[in-house]
């Protein structure tokens, strides 16, 4: 059942401003290092995440346009 507080959320969520893929990844980035060990860097559009095991890894991020039917 959705309640009134849900449906607030949603119609919040779909009236926000669009972002760019950096905006995407800025925000992104903080919660990686809750759940992952290791180095991460963001530079434009991608994070880099060195591992403990010195194993590199580069995230990206790139919008993907769709059209709505």
């Amino acid at each position: 059942m959705i309640n009134k507080f849900m449906e607030t959320d949603e119609l919040i969520a779909r009236n926000e401003p669009q972002i760019t893929a950096n905006e995407l990844l800025a925000e992104i980035k903080p919660l990686l290092s809750d759940f992952f060990l290791g180095e991460f860097v963001q530079d434009g559009r991608s994070i880099t995440y060195r591992m403990p095991n010195n194993q590199l890894w580069e995230i990206s991020a790139k919008e993907k346009i769709c059209k709505m039917e």
